[in-house]
Protein backbone atom coordinates (compact mmCIF):
# COMPACT_ATOMS: atom_id res chain seq x y z
CA UNK A 1 0.00 0.00 0.00
CA UNK A 2 1.60 3.27 -1.30
CA UNK A 3 0.76 6.59 0.58
CA UNK A 4 0.78 9.94 -1.25
CA UNK A 5 3.07 11.97 0.86
CA UNK A 6 4.34 15.58 -0.88
CA UNK A 7 7.41 16.48 -0.28
CA UNK A 8 9.30 20.18 0.52
CA UNK A 9 12.56 21.28 0.21
CA UNK A 10 12.30 23.67 2.86
CA UNK A 11 14.57 26.97 2.09
CA UNK A 12 17.14 27.21 5.57
CA UNK A 13 17.53 30.62 4.74
CA UNK A 14 14.01 31.74 4.89
CA UNK A 15 12.83 29.43 7.68
CA UNK A 16 13.48 32.09 10.77
CA UNK A 17 11.82 29.95 12.99
CA UNK A 18 14.10 27.30 13.27
CA UNK A 19 16.80 29.63 12.55
CA UNK A 20 16.65 31.55 15.43
CA UNK A 21 15.46 29.84 17.72
CA UNK A 22 17.48 30.27 20.99
CA UNK A 23 17.45 26.27 21.77
CA UNK A 24 18.35 24.17 18.99
CA UNK A 25 17.30 20.31 19.08
CA UNK A 26 16.27 18.34 16.65
CA UNK A 27 12.86 17.40 18.58
CA UNK A 28 12.29 20.81 19.04
CA UNK A 29 13.55 21.70 15.33
CA UNK A 30 11.27 18.71 14.28
CA UNK A 31 8.24 20.32 15.76
CA UNK A 32 8.54 23.80 14.60
CA UNK A 33 8.85 22.54 11.00
CA UNK A 34 5.46 20.28 11.57
CA UNK A 35 3.68 23.92 12.97
CA UNK A 36 5.23 25.49 9.95
CA UNK A 37 4.28 23.13 7.63
CA UNK A 38 0.65 22.62 8.98
CA UNK A 39 0.58 26.44 8.08
CA UNK A 40 1.42 26.46 5.01
CA UNK A 41 4.58 28.85 5.81
CA UNK A 42 7.56 26.68 4.70
CA UNK A 43 9.31 28.62 1.77
CA UNK A 44 10.38 26.18 -0.73
CA UNK A 45 13.62 25.93 -2.35
CA UNK A 46 13.85 25.59 -6.17
CA UNK A 47 14.19 22.70 -7.68
CA UNK A 48 15.02 22.61 -11.50
CA UNK A 49 13.12 20.43 -13.94
CA UNK A 50 14.87 17.02 -14.44
CA UNK A 51 15.69 17.94 -18.38
CA UNK A 52 17.14 21.51 -16.77
CA UNK A 53 19.56 20.10 -14.38
CA UNK A 54 20.59 17.51 -17.23
CA UNK A 55 21.17 20.44 -19.22
CA UNK A 56 23.05 22.55 -16.65
CA UNK A 57 25.25 18.99 -15.55
CA UNK A 58 26.27 18.60 -19.83
CA UNK A 59 26.83 22.24 -19.52
CA UNK A 60 29.02 22.33 -16.96
CA UNK A 61 31.09 19.16 -18.17
CA UNK A 62 31.44 21.03 -21.43
CA UNK A 63 33.30 24.43 -19.55
CA UNK A 64 35.69 21.93 -17.46
CA UNK A 65 36.85 20.84 -21.01
CA UNK A 66 37.02 23.95 -22.74
CA UNK A 67 39.21 25.02 -19.54
CA UNK A 68 41.01 21.63 -20.04
CA UNK A 69 42.01 22.65 -23.53
CA UNK A 70 42.92 26.28 -23.33
CA UNK A 71 44.97 25.37 -19.83
CA UNK A 72 47.13 22.83 -22.17
CA UNK A 73 47.38 24.96 -25.31
CA UNK A 74 48.81 28.04 -22.24
CA UNK A 75 50.90 25.52 -21.18
CA UNK A 76 52.50 24.56 -25.01
CA UNK A 77 52.71 28.24 -25.50
CA UNK A 78 54.87 28.85 -21.80
CA UNK A 79 57.07 25.66 -22.77
CA UNK A 80 57.59 26.97 -26.62
CA UNK A 81 58.12 30.71 -25.30
CA UNK A 82 61.07 28.72 -22.54
CA UNK A 83 62.62 26.84 -25.44
CA UNK A 84 62.81 30.49 -27.47
CA UNK A 85 61.10 28.72 -30.20
CA UNK A 86 58.70 31.11 -32.19
CA UNK A 87 56.50 29.78 -34.66
CA UNK A 88 55.27 31.33 -38.66
CA UNK A 89 52.10 30.42 -38.15
CA UNK A 90 49.48 32.34 -37.11
CA UNK A 91 47.70 29.08 -35.52
CA UNK A 92 50.11 26.83 -33.87
CA UNK A 93 46.94 24.23 -33.18
CA UNK A 94 45.57 24.64 -36.77
CA UNK A 95 46.70 21.78 -38.96
CA UNK A 96 49.54 22.99 -40.33
CA UNK A 97 51.20 24.29 -36.65
CA UNK A 98 50.17 21.10 -35.23
CA UNK A 99 52.15 19.19 -38.08
CA UNK A 100 54.91 21.25 -37.46
CA UNK A 101 54.41 20.87 -33.71
CA UNK A 102 54.67 16.77 -34.07
CA UNK A 103 57.98 17.38 -35.90
CA UNK A 104 59.52 19.23 -33.49
CA UNK A 105 63.15 18.14 -31.70
CA UNK A 106 63.21 19.47 -28.05
CA UNK A 107 65.72 18.21 -25.40
CA UNK A 108 64.92 15.56 -22.41
CA UNK A 109 61.77 16.41 -20.72
CA UNK A 110 60.20 19.32 -23.03
CA UNK A 111 60.24 17.06 -25.63
CA UNK A 112 57.87 14.04 -23.37
CA UNK A 113 56.16 17.54 -22.37
CA UNK A 114 55.26 18.42 -25.23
Amino acid sequence: MWLAVRIKLANPMKTKAIAEARIKTDTLDARTLAHLLRADLVAECYIAPHDVRESRTLLRARTDLVRDRTRIKNRIHSLLDKCDIKFEHDNIFGVSGMQHLTNLKLAGSDHLTL
